[in-house]
């Protein structure tokens, strides 16, 4: 009897995902593709954080065993927190080691001949694992589930699940639950198929199921942040003793106003990647805030790959010869930001860019104010978060942020909210 060992550990290569799990099969392109066959999707939101869990059944069609990657592309402030297999009938779940242990029982594994399961990091926080085998007219069932601090404004948290490439799901149930504050009831509202929480003792719950199901839209719903005493409490007891998660709203942080840059720079990545962003809604922003200067700036615009493909500069107020300019870009190439380089009157930063650095070095050497702009998943979000903040400037993620808040961080110079004291009695 074969067995399987499942092991996660890092790994850096490089990947193009969709949002929701994907099972590929590369190898060989006369084979039919895999289809997903059953798909399972149980969220379950505690006070600010969510976590989503897919189980997922393939289906093989062709006549011998194949060779499936799974890929998964995460946005900012995802992890993973399950990976399991079904091996034999039986659902085999993975752990986490350290790289080094990972590397010898991987080793170790391969010498016996035997196909461990394995998640590897790409570049990007995209991860993607090999999956074999998918037996010959039969199905691999396969449950990742990741955790994730919800982020939103200062009334609501929003929850977003893209379901990525079109595709048709055989059989497709949907559940959620919002656990409910201690404090005070909340109506949870979903943008789902006209579906509707129900409001249950301890939860609001979501149940949609249907076959042959095709995406047409994100899944999204709202939370509200906090009860009107400005904290949500919540309780549960464990192995006799009793646990509490409390999420609660500090005074309001201060801002000033910032003095309006005189000469702008804009970085625009036309890499192949662009192609994932929403540049639609990244052009929307950046007319509004063009538009919003109230004396003349100077504009320079650099599209960029593995190097500066064009550089052209404007008057702020000429904004839609600067959008068509943009709009003119064709996408290709890798990215390479080490190559990117600031001139010495530029005195504001914005980038556009998933910030994943295929060629060269993880640098950019920029000492003004950088506003980093993404739009997309599997962007690097801890490189592009670096750079904001030691410059003074903002990471801001445009899938979960308006474009009145995101004027809002670009405009104006905001305390941070770093830390609390508190009696521990």
């Amino acid at each position: 009897m074969r067995t399987l060992k499942l092991f996660v550990f890092v790994l850096i290569s490089q990947v193009s995902l969709a949002q929701v799990p994907n099972l590929s099969v590369s190898s060989n392109k006369q084979s039919e593709p895999l289809r997903i066959t059953k798909l399972d999707i149980n969220i379950e939101v505690v006070g600010n954080v969510a976590t989503t869990t897919f189980d997922m059944v393939f289906y093989n069609p062709n006549a011998r065993d194949l060779e499936g990657k799974l890929s998964m592309p995460l946005k900012n402030g995802q992890e993973i927190c399950r990976y399991a297999l079904d091996v034999n009938g039986k659902l085999r779940e993975g752990v986490i080691v350290e790289k080094v242990k990972a590397r010898q029982a991987y080793e170790a594994v391969v010498r016996q001949n035997i196909d461990p399961g394995i998640i590897n990091k790409t570049k990007g926080n995209n991860f993607t694992t090999r999956i074999y085998p998918v037996p010959a007219y039969g199905n691999k069932r396969v449950v990742l589930a990741l955790s994730e601090t919800l982020i939103g404004d200062d009334e609501n948290l929003y929850y977003t699940l893209p379901f990525g490439e079109k595709k048709t799901y055989d059989n497709f149930s949907l559940h959620v639950k919002v656990i409910k504050s201690k404090n005070e009831d909340h109506e949870v509202k979903s943008e789902f198929k006209n579906v509707k929480f129900d409001s249950e003792q301890d939860a609001y719950l979501l149940n949609y199921t249907k076959q042959n199901f095709e995406p047409e839209k994100p899944l999204k719903f709202t939370i509200p942040r906090f009860s009107e005493g400005g904290y949500s409490l919540y309780t549960c007891d464990f192995e006799g003793e009793t646990y509490f998660y409390l999420c609660m709203k500090p005074d309001a942080l201060k801002s000033t106003m910032r003095t309006q840059p005189k000469h702008i720079a804009i970085y625009w990545d036309n890499s192949h990647s662009a192609s994932k962003r929403d540049k639609t809604k990244e052009i929307a922003f950046l007319k509004r805030y063009l538009e919003s200067f109230d004396n003349q700036v100077d504009v320079t615009v650099y599209g960029f790959n593995f190097e500066i493909t064009s550089k052209q500069g404007f008057p702020s107020s000429h904004v839609n010869k600067i959008i068509e300019h943009i709009q003119s870009f064709k996408n290709d190439g890798a990215t390479r930001l080490d190559n990117l380089h600031i001139d010495k009157d530029i005195d504001q930063v914005l980038l556009f860019s998933d910030g994943v650095n295929t060629l060269g070095e993880e640098q950019f050497d920029v000492s003004v104010p950088l506003f980093a702009f993404t739009s997309g998943h599997g962007n690097n979000d801890s490189f592009l978060k670096h750079l904001a903040q030691r410059t003074n400037g903002e990471l801001i993620d445009l899938t979960v942020t308006n474009i009145d808040n995101a004027l809002k961080k670009l405009t104006s110079d905001q305390e941070r909210f770093l830390s609390c004291t508190y009696n521990k009695s």
